[in-house]
């Protein structure tokens, strides 16, 4: 893929996201933006996403963050029951 075809590729996308983007209620904007600032830290960390080139196992990651959700969905469900009935 040559940089002109790229660069065309990627102001489609933009022009597509922000047709998008203006039929969206401001909820669904701030998780869009909420979205987009975990891909900005994520790129900080790890770089510009390059699936050709990506070496980390996705599935693995996602499964491990999956387990992680539902310790804390676990734990917070379990303080609000605490605070509501007792210990």
């Amino acid at each position: 893929m040559s940089k002109l075809d790229v660069t065309s590729s990627r102001k489609v996308h933009e022009i597509a996201l922000m047709g998008i983007m203006e039929i969206l209620g401001n909820e669904e904007i701030e998780v869009l933006h909420d979205l987009a600032v975990r891909i900005a830290t994520g790129q900080g960390v790890y770089g510009k996403l390059n699936l050709k080139s990506e070496q980390r196992d996705l599935d693995k990651e996602a499964y491990e963050e999956d387990l992680d959700s539902s310790i804390y969905r676990s734990c917070r469900y379990v303080k609000r029951k605490r605070a509501e009935t007792g210990p």
